[in-house]
């Protein structure tokens, strides 16, 4: 393929088909498999993730239109910030040496990952990490209607600055 600075110049000036997302959850399946592969080959840690954890977190993040921008660039970003959420929890960050294994699974109805980790030595712990409840979508509106509130406070101070400050004529 072509290299990555030649595809940015061409994503700032033509737009991609757009990725449905059954494809965009097969595309984040590959890269979740490739980022595994990568953390066992430099860390010789084992991450198992469950088929529903990888699909929801596409699904929640994912958004079709941006893809026809991104491309596949959009889905790595949800895989690295769902392996960075991850990797990155204190409890992962003290055990995470050689040997180990690391489980991850979901409980949807609490909205919680849940964490298995297996040591060399079959000493095991779990723990959870609360998951954000808004879809990418509810984020993007609750952004929208944020913006739309600052916008109309800035138009009450600029509307109260103008009456306030209106030339007053000499006679």
């Amino acid at each position: 393929g072509m290299r990555p600075e030649i595809v940015n110049r061409f994503s700032n000036i033509l737009d991609y088909n757009p990725i449905f997302l059954d494809v965009a959850i097969k595309i984040g399946k590959k890269i979740f498999e490739k980022r595994k592969e990568d953390i066992k080959k430099h860390h010789g840690v084992e991450i198992v993730f469950e088929n529903s954890y990888i699909e929801r977190q596409i699904q929640n993040n994912y958004n079709e239109e941006s893809s026809k921008k991104n491309g596949a660039r959009g889905i790595q970003r949800i895989v690295e910030q769902a392996f960075n959420k991850l990797i990155e929890h204190e409890e992962i960050l003290l055990r995470k040496k050689e040997g180990t294994k690391i489980t991850v699974s979901e409980n949807k109805r609490k909205k919680e990952i849940l964490v298995e980790i297996e040591m060399k030595n079959k000493e095991k712990s779990q723990f959870t990490i609360k998951e954000e409840s808004m879809t990418q979508e509810e984020k993007f509106k609750a952004v929208l209607e944020s913006m739309k509130e600052l916008q109309t406070q800035a138009s009450m101070v600029l509307n109260a600055q103008m009456i306030n400050t209106e030339p007053k004529r000499k006679m």
